[in-house]
């Protein structure tokens, strides 16, 4: 059997290519439907760009972080990151200066 969705998750995690841009939007209200979910990341496969989507009881809140120096937060996952360490080993990898 080729499942492509779980019944329950906390947290999403979608790495976005240009193709897939027009559907995003829609698969990220869906995401939100599910009632333990409460992480949506919108990651874009071509720029330094992640979308974060966190729940808050009933409320949503949305932070893009587009700098290489931006972090990561997510406490409830034990996650620590800047955004340049979460595009480590890509073509995006931020070089350092030699």
């Amino acid at each position: 059997m080729d499942e492509r969705y779980a019944d329950r998750f906390y947290l999403i995690a979608e790495v976005v290519s240009t193709s897939d841009r027009p559907k995003i939007g829609g698969k990220r209200e869906i995401y939100k439907r599910h009632d333990a979910c409460s992480c949506i990341l919108t990651i874009q496969q071509d720029r330094h760009e992640v979308r974060v989507d966190l729940r808050a009881g009933n409320a949503w809140t949305t932070q893009v972080l587009t700098r290489a120096a931006d972090e990561l937060v997510l406490t409830e996952f034990g996650l620590r990151c800047t955004l340049a360490d979460f595009y480590r080993g890509t073509p995006l990898q931020v070089r350092s200066e030699e």
